[in-house]
């Protein structure tokens, strides 16, 4: 299987589909563990049924309706007269990432 994986560009090798295949074997957690997807709008690359297989794959959970987002909350953290939602989103994106552990040894 190693020599028919693909490493990733010439210069700058990541072997990407080496450690997800080590991860499985070592049975960690996908990809998307932990992370929810909506799929909103139309896709011309791939189908909607093969993106949902995608994100099963990989440990993560495909929504079926779209999911409520509590405004309040989020134009209520930070710099109140700034807020937007967007900022907000940024926000809340940046506090969620820095919390979430990586599964796999770097290198």
């Amino acid at each position: 299987e190693g020599s028919f994986e693909v490493a990733g560009p010439y210069n700058q090798p990541h072997y990407a589909p080496k450690k997800g295949r080590l991860n499985a074997l070592n049975k960690l957690p996908g990809l998307f563990d932990g992370c929810s997807f909506f799929l909103y709008g139309d896709f011309c690359t791939l189908s909607r049924s093969e993106l949902q297989e995608l994100v099963l794959v990989g440990g993560g959970r495909v929504l079926t309706r779209e999911p409520r987002v509590d405004w309040d909350f989020l134009t209520s953290q930070g710099n109140s007269d700034k807020a937007t939602p967007a900022r907000s989103m940024t926000r809340l994106t940046q506090a969620r990432a820095a919390a979430v552990p990586f599964h796999a040894k770097v290198g």
